[in-house]
């Protein structure tokens, strides 16, 4: 199972009211002993500061569905969706939110959403048939939020939740569902060219090369071994914890046969991912310096990415990690006596 923390992408898409109001009226609410001077309020372009006057604020946005509206003050940092809908910015409760009395608005139906979603993410504790269950209702929520907003930020935040558990191709076909400025935010926008990237480079498909300051994929890939290129960064605690597994696979099958390439991607500094090969002691070749450009091409969002490639270059396996990458290289390099 894998259930990822729910967080919030601030796609700045400013989207056309369908009929009715074209401005949205947030009024403040506060505790008696809690009231500030002031509220920060971002949204549809606008970035602000108003005056908290006698324990209460009324500012009217713009509406601007395909996007998540902020409200930050001393008492706390609030959501909200400006659909046209009247909001109470309520910071009097408990639980301080944004809320409307409308039973069609946006941010009512995205509170609802949230809430769901992280009651059920708590139910996931393990792999027992109740997780299992509480997983699989998760993921029906998500997917059905994506066909019911297709024009609306709940159903953008909703695929950032789950894009991950779609092949590429499905991936592509859910897009399409999207209304069009939704399919113009930047986040789908990258997840689209990622799966197109990861279609174009799937198991089975020849190398694509790509070149860092002289050195090329090709110049490890297609020349007549098995090769496993491990894109990685400094930082990346999921790659530390590999690095014994690939160090175990290095020892058993390095050869005439097989070998492994390591592409060091996403460090802003060359000099931090020469310092970690040395901290690691891994003994194999580095493509240093290669920030986005074989992510780009082959479609990589996570990392430690490893990618077993057949001796004419061939992809055979993607993702491998674990146990995995030991049982794919066993398959076709035999371990050294």
């Amino acid at each position: 199972m894998n259930i990822r923390s729910i967080y919030v992408l601030a796609a700045a898409i400013a989207i056309v009211s369908c009929g009715g109001n074209s401005t949205t009226t947030l009024k403040g609410k506060f505790a008696a002993d809690e009231i500030p001077s002031e509220v920060h309020i971002t949204v549809a372009g606008i970035d602000t500061v108003v005056t908290v006057a006698d324990g209460t604020f009324t500012l009217k946005v713009p509406v601007s569905k395909g996007e998540l509206g902020m409200v930050e003050s001393d008492a706390g940092r609030l959501q909200f969706i400006s659909d046209g809908s009247e909001l109470l910015v309520d910071y009097s409760g408990e639980r301080p939110r944004v809320t409307s009395d409308n039973p069609k608005s946006l941010t009512r139906a995205f509170n609802a959403y949230v809430d769901k979603s992280v009651s059920l993410v708590n139910q996931v504790v393990g792999e027992d048939d109740a997780s299992t269950r509480a997983y699989d209702s998760y993921m029906s929520l998500q997917k059905k939020t994506i066909a019911e907003h297709k024009n609306d930020f709940i159903g953008l935040y909703a695929l950032q939740n789950v894009y991950f558990d779609y092949t590429p191709e499905e991936l592509k076909k859910v897009i399409s569902t999207l209304g069009p400025e939704i399919r113009d935010a930047e986040f789908v926008k990258i997840i689209a060219e990622a799966a197109d990237a990861r279609i174009n480079t799937a198991e089975g498909k020849m190398f694509t090369d790509f070149e860092v300051e002289g050195v090329k994929l090709s110049d490890y890939v297609g020349r007549g071994k098995y090769m496993l290129a491990v894109f990685w960064s400094s930082w990346c605690i999921p790659y530390r914890a590999e690095v014994p597994v690939l160090m175990d696979v290095y020892e058993k099958f390095h050869g005439d046969d097989f070998d492994i390439v390591g592409i060091a991607v996403w460090d802003e500094d060359v000099q931090a991912s020469k310092d970690a090969v040395v901290d690691y002691e891994t003994p194999w070749d580095q493509i240093f310096g290669a920030e986005r450009i074989p992510t780009n091409i082959y479609g990589i969002q996570n990392i430690p990415h490893i990618i077993l490639f057949a001796p004419d270059g061939t992809i055979l396996k993607r993702d491998l990690r674990g146990d995995a990458i030991a049982d794919e290289v066993s398959k076709v390099v035999p371990a050294k006596q």
